[in-house]
Parts: C-alpha cells; structure tokens; sequence
C-alpha cells in the first residue's frame, strides 16, 4: 500500500461491502433485528474504522489493522450464522465470505507491508 494513496483499496472494499450488507440487514426479522441483525453492522463499522485509523495514525497501524483482521474473521462468523438461520441465502453468503476473502488479503498485504517498512525503519 503506497504511502501517498489518499484510499487505499481496501477501505474502498469495505465501503461497498458495507454498501451491500446494510440493505441486507435491514430485511432481517424485527425480533432478531437486535442481535443477528445489529452485530454484523456493528462489526462492519468497526472493520472501516480500524482501517481509517490505520491509514491515518502510522503509530496505531499494526494494531488497528490486527483488530481489523479480527473483524473480518467475526464477520465472517456472522454471515454464516444468518446463513444458517436462513436470514440470508446460499448465494449471499458466498458474495459476503468472497468480498471478506478479498478484504482480509489486502489487510494482510498491507499489514506486512507495514511491518517491513517498520523493520527498514521508515515508519
């Protein structure tokens, strides 16, 4: 992830995951809307926060994108979760697991490329 880019790929993943995974949340039960429903939101607005900071506070990025890593891994939890409660189908759960796919190898990309560039001194 180069330093000057002002959106790094991964936030923009995130954006449209979230983008994508809202309107789907919307349509879960009223009375699961306060667990199954809110906690992937939650966790989803975590994940682009963490990365927020990550891109902006240099000092915080290894452990914001550690617990954005967690947050993927939760998320990934909670797609399937719907899945099984049969709140989401098959095939969105497939889209859900692929763009979190996705956005946990840029993650982990970028977190590597943070700790080499923390090893060579220049963070």
């Amino acid at each position: 992830m180069k330093e000057g880019n002002p959106e790094p790929a991964v936030l923009m993943r995130i954006h449209e995951l979230k983008v994508w995974v809202l309107p789907i949340l919307a349509g879960v039960p009223r009375n699961m809307r306060q667990t199954v429903g809110r906690w992937p939101q939650e966790q989803v607005n975590e994940l682009q926060q963490l990365v927020v900071r990550a891109r902006y506070s240099p000092g915080e990025r290894a452990a914001a994108l550690t617990r954005a890593n967690d947050c993927v891994e939760m998320l990934r939890w909670h797609a399937r979760e719907l899945c099984e409660l049969r709140m989401i189908s098959r095939g969105a759960y497939g889209v859900w697991v692929e763009r979190l796919q996705e956005i946990g190898a840029q993650l982990g990309g970028w977190r590597k490329l943070a700790q080499a560039a923390r090893q060579a001194g220049s963070v």
